[in-house]
């Protein structure tokens, strides 16, 4: 087995050669290769350069912040984005918010049934 392994191994090696030696032909720059040093002296600077700064404040959060979306209301039409019924439209029942769970009503079979999800599970359907 462990012959096996060292053959893999030796293979995987020689094919890794051959495809550095085509990009160096080739004139690509192997900047996606760093040694795991690099990369910690990289992580190491990065981190002790930047100090503290509020998240509206960074500089790399140049997108404007999204805007939150508005808690949809009992009656109003809601979709499932994730779990279980993920896909699914229904209405929604009732919204505890200090629980964060939502009752939604889907008809399943020709019959009305509540769910009982998560508020982050669903989002307002526009129509």
């Amino acid at each position: 087995m462990e012959e096996i392994f060292r053959e893999a191994k030796e293979e995987q090696e020689k094919y890794d050669r051959e495809f550095e030696e085509e990009q160096q032909k080739e004139g690509v720059p192997n900047s996606l290769k760093l040694a795991d040093d690099d990369v910690t002296k990289l992580v190491t600077d990065s981190k002790s350069t930047r100090g503290f700064q509020k998240v509206s404040d960074s500089p790399a959060n140049d997108s404007p912040r999204k805007k939150t979306s508005k808690l949809p209301t009992a009656g109003s039409t809601v979709r499932v984005v994730s779990g279980t019924f993920a896909e699914f439209v229904g209405t929604l029942k009732k919204l505890n918010r200090k629980t964060g769970k939502a009752t939604v009503g889907f008809t399943l079979f020709g019959k009305e049934t509540l769910i009982e999800l998560d508020r982050r599970e669903i989002v307002a359907e526009n129509e």
